[in-house]
């Protein structure tokens, strides 16, 4: 068993509700890799590599059955390069891309979405400037249901943000010397 929301459409009228399901059967197989690079001082990051095959199924659903399978590849990952030798101005950048997927009855559509950040620090450490976008691509993902008497798009919309961020850096930080405990009363 395995719980999805899926469509329902009512008998008594046509309105289609989301429903709790518990699936007869989800299966999820897959390989997962990271690896992690560098190119002398001034690039750096890692890459994740993700292939699952997944199938649902179920023997009853609205008088329907489904048994619905997809290889999903998901690739994802870090890249930081160093802008300027002087100046510690970097830009980071994180894309992440889904192939198609499914759940249940929908088909889900392919993703890409890119998180970038510019993080800029004086030469004392002490200031500090980051802007950060997050899914600057305005990426968005459509899930559609071409099933049975179903045949509808839901548009799955991701927050889009850009923010400023300046730090500063009061002093350094100095760790206090605290006198060890004396233990030798307790037979240490």
């Amino acid at each position: 068993g395995y719980i999805l929301r899926q469509p329902y459409l009512l008998q008594e009228r046509p309105v289609v509700i989301l429903k709790d399901l518990n699936e007869d059967f989800r299966l999820t197989i897959g390989a997962y890799y990271t690896m992690q690079y560098s190119v002398e001082q001034w690039l750096n990051g890692n890459v994740n590599f993700v292939v699952n095959y997944r199938q649902d199924k179920r023997e009853k659903y609205n008088d329907l059955s489904f048994d619905s399978n997809v290889v999903v590849a998901i690739v994802s990952g870090v890249v930081s390069m160093k802008l300027l030798r002087q100046h510690d101005l970097y830009v980071v950048l994180n894309p992440f891309f889904s192939s198609k997927d499914i759940s249940g009855i929908y088909d889900i559509s392919p993703l890409f979405m890119l998180d970038a950040r510019l993080q800029w620090t004086s030469r004392n450490k002490r200031w500090g400037l980051c802007l950060n976008g997050v899914n600057i691509t305005n990426c968005f993902r459509e899930s559609t249901a071409n099933f049975g008497t179903f045949n509808f798009k839901i548009r799955n919309a991701s927050s889009q943000s850009i923010s400023l961020t300046a730090t500063y850096n009061m002093g350094d930080y100095k760790t206090r010397n605290f006198k060890k405990v004396d233990f030798s009363r307790m037979g240490r």
